[in-house]
């Protein structure tokens, strides 16, 4: 029973401690909002090679066809299928080689991101503020792309190991007589999947944010190992912080998401103001995500400090008396050379 008390007592200081990390993380958010618009600005900076020819292919593939109407209103699977017989070109294939390229862009431009961020971030000097981004995007971006790229390897390698786990087990469970035996194996899949997938994810923001701190030049793989060692001991803390970003963006996601349903972009006007909308919610993820970062530099120094307190030497017991020194023998007698002096 103690031991539950106690376990129960210490998450409880945990997540207070997070709380108070992720509201730390919010406040430099907003001493620093021009975060957020470089951040957006930067992700569409980055993303105009790949959305300039996909917004022609689209535009083409859908100028003649009527039924590609029903996509003003939201994603339509009926309408997408028969997209895909389209001869000019596939979608699927489109989104395919869209992913591909999406994902290159953002392992570089992430890094970049990360880097003039953290610098900003972590300046005690107060200078330009895009001198001080650029300088921090420019600085570090090399060490941050080898953590990432690291990263990705022992990612990969997690998750094929994670996936072969539960091929067997998705067999047996397929093989039961007990029918949602196997849709709650899929579900437990998923779910560790998802896991492994975010550690690592996680363990990149605090790999960066140790090189940052340290001003550190050596190899990416031992920040990053040192950076996943840290998250597994302290999970709670580490998952917690992403988990109220999570909560944070899907709650906006919601609100822009009600907001569009409730009347259809069909008019020129009102597609205006629906992007207008949609950019309005990428610059406050963009302020959520430098909350997340600033709550984890905040959870970094606070682990470190307690790391390099030393504990106090325990005081002995009340109920021990102190030692008792040996009474001194008698006096030997003086003799004649005593008294020479």
């Amino acid at each position: 029973m103690t031991t539950g008390v106690e376990s129960g007592f210490s998450r409880t200081v945990t997540t207070m401690k997070t709380l108070r990390s992720f509201a730390h993380g919010l406040g430099r958010a907003l001493v620093e909002p021009r975060l957020a618009l470089v951040l957006w600005a930067w992700s569409a900076l980055l993303t105009l090679p790949v959305a300039a020819p996909i917004w022609r292919v689209w535009r083409n593939t859908t100028a003649n066809a009527p039924r590609a109407d029903a996509l003003l209103e939201g994603l339509n699977l009926v309408a997408f299928g028969e997209l895909t017989k389209h001869d000019v070109t596939s979608p699927w294939n489109l989104a395919i080689a869209t992913l591909g390229g999406v994902t290159v862009l953002a392992a570089l431009g992430q890094a970049l991101a990360a880097g003039g961020t953290l610098e900003v971030l972590l300046a005690s000097e107060r200078g330009p503020f895009l001198r001080r981004f650029l300088a921090g995007a420019g600085g570090f971006f090399w060490r941050f792309l080898r953590v990432f790229v690291v990263a990705a390897v022992a990612a990969g390698v997690s998750l094929g190991a994670v996936a072969l786990a539960f091929q067997p087990l998705s067999r047996i469970a397929g093989e039961s007589a007990w029918e949602p035996g196997w849709y709650l194996m899929q579900l437990a899949r998923a779910a560790l999947l998802a896991l492994v997938a975010l550690f690592w994810l996680i363990a990149v923001d605090y790999a960066r944010i140790r090189l940052a701190l340290d001003r550190d030049r050596r190899s990416a793989l031992l920040a990053l190992v040192r950076a996943a060692a840290l998250v597994a001991r302290h999970p709670l803390r580490a998952y917690g912080i992403w988990v109220i970003g999570g909560l944070l963006v899907g709650a906006l996601f919601a609100g822009y998401g009600a907001f569009r349903s409730a009347r259809a972009a069909d008019t020129g006007a009102l597609i205006l103001l629906m992007v207008g909308a949609q950019q309005l919610v990428m610059v406050l993820r963009a302020g959520i995500r430098v909350s997340v970062i600033g709550a984890e530099v905040h959870a970094t120094r606070q682990l470190r400090t307690a790391a390099t307190v030393q504990p106090l030497t325990p005081a002995p017991p009340a109920d021990e008396p102190p030692p008792v020194e040996p009474a001194a023998g008698p006096a030997e007698a003086s003799g004649p050379h005593d008294l020479d002096l």
